[in-house]
């Protein structure tokens, strides 16, 4: 589900950055190239455009209230609502980090073919990065999920068995002297940690081992000349700017076009 979501917004980000380049190609007005790039920065933001992508993670809907019966897990619809505001996080980091990739890189010294060149390679650069974001971010989201749905049933089924148990080590508890401490807190921490253990085997298994993003430097494939080409952008949803305008300012894309092209 989670990764059917991704797998669209990689598809939509593709799209939106080869329609920035085959607009540059075709020597655009500087007017028509700036409502483009505003369009592309506004894609997040696009209930329309991005409907494609919530709707890889409302498709799993079904098989998740099929977990009602057998774990009483009852939060699909979060689930869903969770796959969909991730979807959306990480088109909006693309966007800007093309964005700021893009002012740093295109210049009033490069013609439009030239700068259409750089384009191509800040595009590559955008989607190895998001490719390598969105794989940890899709380990995280299930880790956390599975965990939501597991360790409750868990719990719930070890607890009729380790009550006895739990209350002959009450007394040790008590003797430690700490209120923050607890039966039922020590009983679910250990829960929690065996299942999380086997849960991120489980996970190896499925998604592979690598849980390390790729920062722009390790996704270039060539090093950039512009001072400051390395620096990420934010992966906190709510530091995403929602204008480009947020970004560093950068030279002119190229002699027919005005300073800061690619900024809205």
């Amino acid at each position: 589900m989670v990764g059917a979501a991704l797998a669209a917004v990689q598809t939509l980000l593709a799209q939106g950055m080869d329609r920035l380049g085959r607009h540059l190609r075709g020597n655009p007005s500087g007017a028509r190239l700036r409502k483009e790039v505003y369009s592309f920065g506004e894609m997040p933001w696009d209930p329309e455009l991005m409907q494609a992508c919530y709707r890889e993670a409302e498709r799993g809907r079904g098989r998740l209230e099929q977990l009602v019966v057998p774990f009483g897990f009852l939060g699909a619809r979060s689930l869903v609502f969770g796959a969909q505001d991730l979807a959306q996080q990480l088109m909006a980091d693309a966007v800007a980090t093309f964005l700021q990739l893009a002012d740093q890189c295109l210049t009033s010294a490069l013609d439009c073919n030239q700068a259409a060149q750089q384009l191509e390679k800040v595009r590559g650069r955008v989607l190895k990065k998001f490719q390598s974001d969105s794989g940890s971010a899709r380990r995280r989201f299930v880790r956390g999920w599975q965990l939501c749905i597991f360790l409750p049933f868990v719990l719930s089924q070890l607890e009729p068995r380790c009550k006895a148990e739990l209350l002959e080590l009450e007394g040790d508890v008590l003797a430690v002297g700490s209120p923050a401490l607890t039966i039922e807190g020590i009983y679910e921490d250990v829960i929690r940690g065996v299942l999380q253990q086997r849960i991120d085997g489980e996970l190896k298994k499925a998604l592979g081992t690598s849980d390390v993003s790729c920062t722009l430097d390790s996704c270039s494939e060539e090093p950039w000349d512009q001072a400051g080409a390395d620096e990420e952008t934010e992966a906190q949803r709510g530091t995403c700017p929602k204008q480009p305008g947020s970004c560093t300012e950068a030279q002119p894309l190229c002699p027919l076009l005005p300073p800061r092209t690619f900024r809205s």
